[in-house]
């Protein structure tokens, strides 16, 4: 399919333009932390190296796997792992202010850099279309979410994230596309 080819080029004409790995994985971190309050107000630079290089590791060998076809569940289960993986490794590092009363690193985290980084494999042709797509409030508008149920940052429940994961696939199937197609043509 033309037009799928077309979406993947114009993705990493954006966002990776020597098409590596390792651009792809500071990109999948970067994209996960941006906008989102992740780190302890009073974590040392030296710290935040550790963290990447250790979050590197995890999304890479994630990644493995879906170099064949992964069900939702598998890759469901992978962003709850990754999280879990990061707050056990790092259990006082991602104690924002923000998020006084449900601190460490969230679904929201896990999700969106494993997603990207996924993106980013799938559009070098390197994995298989991944089972979902990123999520951000960009994609929740699109699927006719507002304030504030289209936010993602905080997010750190669950069933919140099945239900707007599932709101995201339900949409993509009304335009009879993949739901990884319908995010590369509608971001």
């Amino acid at each position: 399919m033309i037009k799928l080819e077309e979406g993947k080029e114009k993705f990493l004409n954006r966002y990776n333009f020597n098409r590596t790995i390792e651009k792809a994985l500071v990109e999948s971190i970067k994209v996960s932390v941006g906008r989102n309050s992740t780190y302890s107000t009073d974590i040392e630079n030296s710290i935040k190296k550790q963290i990447h290089i250790f979050w590197k590791d995890k999304l890479k060998d994630y990644s493995k796997k879906y170099k064949e076809n992964v069900s939702r569940e598998v890759y469901i289960n992978d962003v709850l792992t990754l999280k879990q993986n990061m707050n056990e490794k790092f259990p006082n590092c991602f104690n924002h202010p923000k998020y006084k009363n449900d601190k460490g690193f969230r679904i929201a985290h896990a999700q969106k850099s494993l997603s990207v980084y996924l993106k980013h494999l799938w559009c070098l042709d390197l994995i298989n279309e991944p089972p979902m797509c990123p999520i951000d409030n960009i994609i929740l508008t699109k699927i006719g979410l507002k304030y504030p149920q289209n936010t993602w940052g905080h997010l750190n429940n669950k069933d919140e994230f099945l239900g707007k994961s599932k709101g995201i696939v339900d949409f993509a199937n009304r335009d009879n596309l993949s739901v990884c197609m319908w995010e590369l043509f509608n971001f």
